[in-house]
């Protein structure tokens, strides 16, 4: 039937529009009335292919963006009540594969005074592309019952995050916006998706992929939105309120999300390090403070990500404190002296610390700071001193490991000697 509608108009010129056009609208109603009757998934992938591919198949170079916008969104919400009732996958990946593409064409069809109907059918592919298979277990929990949970679990995050994109992006086409009114559109996306995940938190799991998809909405804003350095502080911060909201019984993939984006920052971290350019500001590299202010951060992670991954993100702060003195002295007049001592200053921290906490590995942690410290004097700092500077550096180095002995090995409190 489709066929024929087309061939009969395009091809021969053997029916009118209104013909071609009526017979495979009414094909397109059959199949998707047929799919529910017979239980027939694939025919009804037919009717909302078909459907959707009608106003190209009978092009008539009109380029009416409106029209197609509104025969779309019929034409979506029909296939998506049939996904809503039946839980087909296939239908629902015909559906967000088949409405992106369409409303891509709406969307870069459409000017500044045609607004108002692509608005619309973006908003209504969103609800059938993305909540629909959400609400779906809710709606008929019969067609789900036998279903496997997991695969249907990565269905829905596939099809919430992928239309949430597509239509996030269509926005900024439609509406031509910047970088600051793009992030605000995944800003927005981002919270009405977390509403969403907030109010389906009884219905586990169908509330997870609403949750993780506002994280990954949230943490593109960051990115559009913010400048440099900060842009990993924000993610940093975003990944400690996951953690801290996984612990408070939120969906576990947020806490995947939070490794991912404090892997980000931590990449950042490094990166900025080492090009920033000198900014002025207390002889420091641009965004020097926002980088240190990253690793108490870290620390604070590492409460909330259990025993086993918790020691990581404070090696991480440790380490990301050693590369900050590192990358703002360096450059300096003496930077190398200045870095050996801030590095003997934190080993020596970490040293007695250790020594109150009975933590060993922060202790073997203090002393391979000072022996880094102490290979860092004579590879590299010798070379660069004058010899009554030398001898000022060894004897102060000398006495400070002398003074750690002593504090390292005093007797504690109530302890025989």
């Amino acid at each position: 039937f489709y066929l024929t509608g087309f061939a009969g108009f395009q091809l021969y010129d053997l029916l009118p529009f209104w013909v071609a056009f009526s017979l495979m609208t009414a094909t397109t109603v059959l199949s998707i009335l047929l799919s529910e009757r017979q239980d027939s998934p694939i025919l009804a992938m037919i009717g909302v292919a078909g459907g959707l591919a009608t106003p190209f198949l009978l092009d008539t170079g009109s380029g009416d963006v409106n029209s197609l916008a509104i025969y779309a969104s019929v034409v979506l919400l029909g296939g998506g009540a049939v996904q809503l009732h039946r839980g087909w996958m296939p239908l629902l990946g015909t559906l967000v594969v088949g409405g992106s593409s369409v409303l891509a064409v709406v969307a870069y069809g459409a000017g500044a005074d045609m607004t108002v109907f692509p608005t619309l059918a973006l908003l209504i592919f969103w609800l059938v592309g993305g909540f629909f298979p959400i609400l779906g277990p809710m709606v008929s929990p019969d067609s789900y019952r036998t279903r496997n949970p997991s695969l249907d679990l990565w269905s829905t995050r596939t099809a919430l995050g992928w239309t949430t994109l597509a239509v996030a992006v269509l926005f900024g086409v439609v509406f031509d916006l910047e970088q600051r009114g793009a992030a605000w559109t995944f800003f927005t996306f981002g919270a009405l998706t977390g509403v969403s995940s907030y109010w389906l938190r009884r219905f586990r799991p169908s509330h997870w992929s609403a949750a993780e998809i506002s994280a990954g909405c949230i943490a593109l804003g960051w990115a559009l939105a913010a400048s440099d350095s900060a842009i990993f502080l924000l993610l940093l911060i975003q990944a400690a309120a996951l953690f801290h909201l996984v612990t408070r019984g939120a969906p576990p993939g947020l806490g995947v999300i939070g490794h991912t984006l404090a892997t980000i920052a931590a990449v950042g971290f490094i990166s900025f390090a080492g090009t920033a350019e000198l900014a002025g500001f207390l002889g420091l590299r641009e965004g020097a403070l926002v980088r240190l202010a990253m690793l108490p951060i870290f620390v604070l992670i590492s409460s909330w990500v259990g025993a086993e991954l918790g020691p990581r993100y404070r090696a991480a702060a440790y380490l990301g404190l050693l590369v900050w003195f590192l990358s703002e002295f360096a450059s300096k007049s003496y930077g190398a002296q200045m870095v050996s001592i801030a590095w003997s200053l934190q080993g020596a921290t970490a040293l007695v610390v250790s020594t109150r906490s009975g933590s060993q590995s922060l202790q073997l942690v203090g002393l391979a700071t000072l022996g880094l410290v102490a290979a860092k004097l004579l590879l590299f700092d010798l070379a660069q001193l004058d010899p009554g500077l030398r001898i000022l550096m060894f004897f102060g180095f000398g006495v400070v490991l002398l003074g750690l002995a002593y504090l390292v090995n005093r007797p504690k409190k109530g302890e025989e000697a």
